[in-house]
């Protein structure tokens, strides 16, 4: 029980193993110093392992073992050395002002006084070139270190070090000391010191793969905005007409802000180009843009997903998991169809914007998170707030600055310049010779509706990219929209017989009717796919599934 209550006491950093408060009535502890033999290693191998299990950031690990060593050794002070290339990034500007050659304190302990040589680099320095273990029992009496003025200026009587090998290279030392002429370390303290450099070892090697990953995720995150410029152009928001002008005046002055977004408009309207280009054109700009569709994940996977999880948490967490908001620190979350989130998901995403922190699944450890929310949703919040399916705090916080996106019926005078736009696109993608789009073409795409808005437009020129063999885009290209075309009023005449329409198959025209109905019953209720799919009597997911073939929902893009 002593043990148990004492491991407490170790990885607080209070001094000792044991104390009055912790002896039984009748019995006293022996100090660390004093206990010898079987249980006294039994001690460490205990206060070691406890040490190591529970943190998981690579620092805390290597400072509970300081502190055990401390407890265990009788030292008044200690140290893990590290070169620079070799310490974590957690330590920052200690990294970025260490010298050529410099041996970073990483982890200082019980150091009492301020001095250029908090400890003995003469003995870090032998230690670190030799790769083995030193124990100095008495440095005033040991003649081979009588030289050695950094031992006598310190007044430092004993000191242990050993060698930190990181495949089979020193990268780094650690130290033990004492300026108690009444106390010595032995060599069982030595072989303690040098089990407990195996354990900081692994914890450097955590860390450098942490880096390494870290480093990977920013170039993978490089690259991905490399693709989306590459295949949108550097100025992705397409449009001249009023509408459009007035919501890019209005991005440029929320940009500079880390004001919450909600971006408001139907599907494929282009919800997160307009959060990119926040982002883009923010502070934030440098850290990561993470995007998340609230519609593709169920409520407890969409927790996950978010605030991340710990190993354990529930069936299949093999290990842990960062969320969203973690991997965006310093960055711009983007949450698209929000309408969609669970309630119970909603309260912590509320406590995210009030407090900055968040929880993973599964630990009651808060963590500070900085990140800019944006958010998007098709759905008609304003009704949700009064059916209760949306809590109206959660609203108030993310509409503070509300971009209500046009459809691309409403901004037709940016139908033509968006058709040049995915030409282009596709043309440099298919590597096809097609330069334009005959004017009859045209007039038929700017004559449809597009229900699926700009995201459809992109798939109706893609398809016709397939199909063209010619240098521009002709009607012949277009089957689905020649076929939906209402004649010109000038020509107008009557409906032609159904075998007079020109559609190419049965299944394409089962497929016309069965998009159009469904589209038809999506705006009916305001986008909403639940309600939809409630009133046509199929599974969510069957119309989720059927909009995302139809390009008519987001992949991924808003």
């Amino acid at each position: 029980r002593r043990r148990i209550r004492a491991t407490g006491d170790c990885l607080t950093g209070r001094a000792g193993l044991y104390s009055a408060s912790m002896e039984e009535p009748g019995d006293r502890a022996a100090s660390p110093a004093q206990r010898t033999g079987s249980a006294r290693l039994l001690d460490a191998l205990f206060l070691l392992a406890r040490s190591c299990h529970a943190p998981a950031d690579s620092t805390a690990l290597m400072e509970g073992i300081m502190d055990c060593l401390l407890s265990l050794c009788g030292a008044e002070r200690g140290f893990i050395l590290l070169s620079p290339g070799i310490a974590p990034r957690a330590l920052g500007e200690v990294v970025e002002r260490a010298g050529p050659g410099q041996l970073l304190p990483c982890v200082s302990r019980r150091v009492d006084y301020q001095g250029s040589d908090l400890f003995s680099r003469s003995v870090a320095k032998r230690v670190l070139a030799g790769g083995k273990a030193l124990l100095i029992a008495d440095a005033s009496t040991d003649r081979k270190f009588k030289d050695q003025e950094s031992v006598l200026a310190a007044h430092i009587r004993s000191v242990l070090a050993a060698p930190l090998l990181l495949d089979g290279s020193p990268v780094g030392v650690i130290y033990l000391d004492s300026i108690n002429a009444g106390a010595s370390f032995t060599d069982e303290d030595l072989r303690l010191l040098e089990a407990a450099a195996e354990h900081v070892v692994a914890a450097l090697a955590n860390a450098r793969e942490r880096d390494r990953l870290t480093s990977r995720a920013a170039h993978l995150q490089a690259v991905v905005e490399q693709e989306v410029t590459r295949e949108y152009g550097s100025r992705s928001i397409v449009g001249d007409s009023p509408a459009m002008r007035k919501i890019l005046e209005a991005v440029q002055l929320v940009a500079r802000q880390d004001t919450t977004t909600l971006i408001l408009g139907e599907s494929g309207t282009g919800k997160e180009l307009v959060a990119r280009a926040l982002h883009d054109l923010s502070g934030r700009k440098a850290g990561p843009f993470v995007a998340v569709n609230c519609m593709a994940l169920s409520a407890g996977v969409l927790e996950s997903e978010l605030f991340g999880h710990e190993k354990g948490t529930f069936s299949g967490a093999t290990g842990r998991n960062v969320g969203r908001f973690e991997m965006a620190d310093q960055g711009t979350v983007f949450l698209d169809e929000i309408g969609e989130l669970d309630v119970a998901v909603q309260v912590k995403l509320l406590r995210v914007l009030q407090e900055k922190v968040v929880e993973r699944v599964g630990s009651g450890r808060p963590r500070p998170v900085n990140v800019r929310l944006v958010c998007a949703t098709n759905a008609d919040l304003d009704r949700a707030v009064k059916v209760g399916t949306f809590r109206s705090d959660l609203y108030y916080r993310i509409a503070v600055f509300p971009l209500r996106l046009p459809p691309l019926r409403e901004r037709r005078e940016d139908i033509a310049p968006l058709v040049e736009h995915f030409i282009r696109h596709f043309q440099r993608r298919m590597g096809k010779p097609i330069s334009g789009i005959e004017p009859d073409a045209l007039g038929l795409i700017e004559r449809h509706s597009w229900p699926g808005n700009i995201r459809e437009l992109r798939n109706v020129i893609e398809h016709a990219f397939v199909l063209e063999q010619g240098s521009r885009i002709s009607a012949a290209s277009l089957p689905f929209l020649a076929s939906r075309a209402p004649a010109p009023a000038a020509m107008a005449g009557p409906a032609p017989a159904p075998s007079e329409l020109p559609v190419p198959s049965l299944a394409a025209a089962r497929e016309a009717f069965e998009r159009r109905f469904i589209v038809d019953c999506l705006q009916r209720h305001g986008g909403n796919i639940t309600k939809a799919a409630q009133e046509l009597d199929v599974p969510r997911s069957t119309v989720y599934r059927k909009l995302e073939a139809w390009g008519l929902l987001p992949a991924g893009r808003g």
